[in-house]
């Protein structure tokens, strides 16, 4: 994601450019990239890269990837995935009968 000159309240990705624009909360998972922009709070894990130029992050919450998964996914109003079944799904048979033919 990337932001030149604007104001976003809420970003979630995986790279975050802020050249001259603010976000008001970020959740980054490998970089963030600030030049002259603005970041107020920014949740990362310890492994995001931040390269600050002119630009500052007021406050940075390092999470768990468990941590920040889930919090993007409430940022998101995104459900988490459900687990899969231990043995594939099989199929079901069934005998159908056309018992009356409609014709209009």
């Amino acid at each position: 994601v990337s932001t030149l000159m604007s104001f976003t309240e809420v970003a979630v990705c995986r790279k975050l450019e802020v050249t001259m624009g603010r976000v008001s909360e970020a959740i980054v998972f490998e970089k963030v990239d600030v030049t002259m922009g603005y970041i107020k709070d920014l949740h990362c894990l310890s492994t995001t890269t931040q390269d600050i130029g002119l630009g500052s992050i007021e406050n940075v919450h390092i999470h768990s990837q468990e941590e920040l998964v889930r919090m993007a996914l409430e940022k998101l109003d995104m459900n988490p995935p459900q687990p899969s079944p231990s043995a594939p799904l099989e199929p079901i048979h069934v005998n159908a009968v056309v018992v009356e033919d409609i014709k209009p």
